[in-house]
């Protein structure tokens, strides 16, 4: 577990982000059919299949809006969004106020609350990275 203060990042894209995240969370913008179809081909090379919905764990890095989160969240027992900005860690909230399996940390890919010992499949969201 990772709690200290993560030095590897940018607090003006941050914010920034997250201002445009409440702007566009998605919530009546697209479709859902647009976004399924989105989704199934962000996810093609996956195998969803060998994750288990009662045991699997993963964290979303850079949740944003939740999109993805959303759509990944059924095929895991716990998904972590984790998400640094202000106004789209809110959106989350809002999102997933209902949703048990998915966690919100505000915090960031360098440092965050996820268990050490837990074993995640992270997904990249909105801007691939190498994490």
């Amino acid at each position: 577990m990772t709690t200290n203060e993560d030095r590897n990042i940018d607090r003006q894209v941050v914010s920034d982000f997250g201002r445009e995240w409440q702007a566009f969370d998605y919530s009546s913008a697209e479709t859902e059919e647009s976004l399924d179809a989105q989704f199934a081909a962000y996810i093609a090379p996956i195998d969803l299949k060998r994750y288990s919905d009662s045991t699997a764990v993963a964290a979303d890095f850079g949740a944003g809006s939740g999109r993805w989160t959303a759509r990944f969240a059924p095929y895991f027992r716990t998904i972590y969004a984790v998400e640094p900005s202000d106004g789209a860690s809110e959106v989350l909230r809002i999102k997933f106020e209902h949703e048990p399996r998915v966690k919100i940390l505000q915090e960031s890919v360098g440092a965050n609350s996820i268990p050490d010992r837990i074993s995640t499949y992270n997904l990249e969201s909105q801007i691939h990275r190498t994490v």
